[in-house]
């Protein structure tokens, strides 16, 4: 395992399974929910680590239409952000920078696209045809490459559909499927 790689996750929820098992690994941040917090803390921990790479890894949910199983693993190809703009019915319109890409060696974690929302969605939007949402993926993407960090990736776990109440949410079988996913892009590193 690599010294020059920093993880962050959104809570220490998603964190605590990864410390337990790596603790001197590479080090981990915590993020904290949402776009902002993320930002803030993505741009601390390059000035303060200095990282060749970086991964965001936490849970996430899937839209309905979606494929995607609970407990899957996915590394996410594109993050759009569904934040920003106005929306016409169901219809989002982007009034930004609509979306920002991985810079990952891939390997053989599927691959999916998303959404960052600012707050989860009580029903699916149309928004871009993306399968999973989220609350950190655009800032952490925007600033790893605005940063020139040299390998950047999201990954997330499913632990919902959109709409479940939270009580249905499968949360300790994503954080143990998105732990192992972790373990595997680390021991595989080039």
């Amino acid at each position: 395992m690599r010294n020059d790689t920093v993880i962050l996750f959104p809570t220490e929820t998603e964190a605590a399974l990864f410390r337990e098992r790596y603790r001197a690994s590479c080090p981990v941040v915590i993020c904290g929910i949402g776009s902002s917090a993320c930002a803030a803390a993505t741009a601390a921990a390059i000035a303060n680590h200095h990282p060749r790479r970086m991964f965001l890894a936490g849970i996430a949910g899937r839209y309905p239409k979606s494929r995607s199983e609970i407990g899957a693993c996915f590394l996410i190809e594109t993050e759009f952000d569904a934040q920003s703009g106005a929306m016409h019915g169901t219809l989002f319109e982007s009034l930004g920078e609509i979306s920002h890409s991985c810079r990952y060696p891939y390997g053989t974690i599927p691959r999916c696209n998303a959404n960052t929302v600012c707050c989860a969605a009580g029903s699916p939007l149309h928004i871009t045809g993306a399968d999973l949402e989220n609350m950190e993926g655009t800032a952490f993407y925007a600033v790893c490459g605005a940063l020139d960090v040299a390998q950047f990736a999201e990954l997330r776990a499913v632990s919902n559909t959109v709409g479940d109440p939270p009580h249905l949410w499968d949360i300790p079988l994503a954080v143990r499927n998105l732990t192992d996913t972790l373990e595997m892009l680390l021991e595989n590193d080039q």
